[in-house]
């Protein structure tokens, strides 16, 4: 995350991308640099790009036109000519965790396990149980979701989602 001085008020950018930490300062969620342009477009996240917008010699980042001063401004990994490129041992380092956790046995024999006997949601007794969380609107409201394209939501969402983890799975 980069954090960012508070120089007066900050005006919100009207994405949701920023939010105050207790210590008073604002947070930019930042997308991870190994992930490619294609799957920020798909999945929307073009505007966490912001690591083209820092100023490295200054100091200082470039939001919605205006300019603040970073807390912290040493970035020894990050070429200001290419920001978004990994070095080699960050490259390396990715490789090696994905080959961990694509090989992990404990986790392939959970996964069998959950694949085998549950689902993301399962009605039992007139009582919906489901894992992880239901996107709602503000209003309570099921939200929907992008997921290649097509949007989803309450059910049919966790449909398609149950299919993309059994066939990411098992492929």
């Amino acid at each position: 995350m980069l954090f960012i001085k508070r120089a007066g008020q900050l005006q919100t950018t009207g994405d949701g991308t920023e939010y105050e930490n207790a210590q008073g300062n604002f947070c930019y969620p930042v997308q991870s640099r190994r992930t490619g342009s294609r799957a920020l477009s798909e999945f929307g996240f073009q505007r966490r790009n912001f690591l083209d917008k820092i100023n490295y010699e200054e100091g200082t980042i470039t939001i919605g036109g205006k300019i603040y001063q970073l807390l912290d401004d040493y970035f020894p990994t990050i070429d200001p000519k290419n920001p978004y490129q990994l070095s080699a041992e960050e490259e390396e380092i990715m490789n090696r965790l994905v080959k961990a956790f694509q090989s992990c046995e404990k986790l392939q024999r959970h996964m069998r396990f959950l694949l085998n006997k549950g689902s993301l949601y399962k009605i039992y007794n007139s009582n919906l149980l489901y894992h992880g969380c239901v996107p709602l609107n503000d209003d309570g409201s099921l939200r929907k979701v992008k997921i290649y394209g097509k949007s989803y939501q309450g059910r049919t969402l966790y449909d398609v989602m149950e299919s993309y983890v059994r066939k990411g799975f098992l492929r």
